[in-house]
C-alpha cells in the first residue's frame, strides 16, 4: 500500500505539480506509467466528449486499450440513460443533458452550434453557451457527476476561434464557480482529409495554435491536443505539408491513412485513448 500510495504521489508531482496538463504526442507512452492508485480513481470517473461523428474516435480508443489491457477498463455508452456510477471502469459517452433545441433529455448528437455558436451564422451563441451550462448543472445535481468535459471537434472550420475559446472557458468558469467536480478541458480538431492539405491545412493548423496559445497562458487550463496526436505515429515521426514556405504539421497517413473510426484509423484512435488515460490521471 505504501508502494502505490509512493508511486501515485511521483506520478502526481512529475506530471501536474512542474506542468501544465497537456495532452499531446509526448505523453501518448506515459499512459504506461500511471500507477495504479491511479487507474482506480480513473475507473471512478464519467468522461464525456459531446461531439458528431469525429468524436466516436476517442471512444473507440478507449475501448482498443481496454481489449489490449484489461486494466484500463471502460464502457462506452451512446445511447439511453448514462452509466451509473462505479468503481470498475471509467464511463465514456458523448452524452449531454439537453442541446440548443432541447431543454432536457438525453442527447447523443451535439455539434458546434450546441458549444457556442449560431448556425448559418456562425456567430456566438450565448443561449447555446446557457443551455450547455444548463446541462453540466443537471448531472452534478442529479448524481451524475460529469469528471471531464470537452468538445470532440468535426469539420468545424466556420467557427471562429474565439468564440469557441470563450464558450469553453465560461463552462470552465461555470463549474468552478459552482464548486462541481468537472473538469473542462479545451481540444484541437481534424487534421484529416481536406485539413490536412495545402492552404487548408495551413489555415487549419493556425486555427489549433490559437487554442494552445490561449490555453498556455493560464497553467489551470487542460488541453487535451486531439490534432498534435494525429500528425506523430508511434515512433516519434511527424506527418508535414507545405505550403507557400509554411511546413506545418498534418495527420499522419497511420493515424488518418483510411477512415476506420471516427474518420481516423484504428491505430490513431488507440493514440488517442492512451493519451486521454494520461490526462485523465
Amino acid at each position: 500500500m505504501k508502494k502505490a500510495l509512493l508511486a501515485a504521489f511521483c506520478f502526481f508531482y512529475s506530471s501536474v505539480i512542474f506542468s501544465q496538463i497537456i495532452a499531446d504526442h509526448t505523453v501518448v507512452d506515459r499512459y504506461q506509467d500511471i500507477p495504479e492508485f491511479y487507474i482506480n480513481e480513473i475507473k471512478k470517473m464519467w468522461l464525456v466528449v459531446a461531439g458528431e461523428s469525429h468524436s466516436e474516435a476517442y471512444r473507440s480508443g478507449l475501448l482498443a486499450l481496454a481489449q489490449t489491457n484489461a486494466k484500463f477498463s471502460v464502457v462506452v455508452q451512446d445511447y439511453g440513460d448514462p452509466e451509473p456510477y462505479s468503481t470498475s471502469y471509467l464511463r465514456a459517452s458523448r452524452g449531454t443533458w439537453g442541446d440548443i433545441n432541447n431543454p432536457s433529455g438525453w442527447i447523443y448528437n451535439y455539434g458546434e452550434e450546441d458549444w457556442c455558436v449560431y448556425k448559418p451564422g456562425y456567430t456566438f451563441n450565448p443561449n447555446a453557451v446557457s443551455r450547455t451550462k444548463d446541462g453540466i448543472s443537471y448531472c452534478n445535481t442529479h448524481n451524475l457527476s460529469i469528471s471531464a468535459f470537452g468538445f470532440g471537434w468535426c469539420y468545424d472550420v466556420d467557427v471562429e476561434m474565439a468564440d469557441y475559446l470563450k464558450a469553453t472557458q465560461e463552462y470552465a468558469d461555470h463549474c468552478s464557480s459552482k464548486g462541481y467536480p468537472t473538469k473542462v478541458f479545451f481540444t484541437t480538431g481534424p487534421v484529416d482529409d481536406y485539413l490536412a492539405i495545402g492552404q487548408n491545412g495551413w489555415e487549419n493548423y493556425l486555427r489549433w495554435e490559437e487554442v494552445r496559445d490561449y490555453v498556455k497562458k493560464d497553467s489551470r487550463l487542460i488541453l487535451f491536443d486531439y490534432a498534435d496526436i494525429l500528425c506523430y505515429d508511434n515512433n516519434g515521426e511527424v506527418a508535414t505539408d507545405i505550403w507557400v514556405g509554411h511546413t506545418f504539421p498534418v495527420g499522419h497517413p497511420s493515424n488518418i491513412g483510411s477512415e476506420q473510426t471516427g474518420h481516423i484509423t484504428n491505430y490513431g484512435a488507440l493514440r488517442l485513448g492512451k493519451a486521454m488515460w494520461w490526462m485523465l490521471a
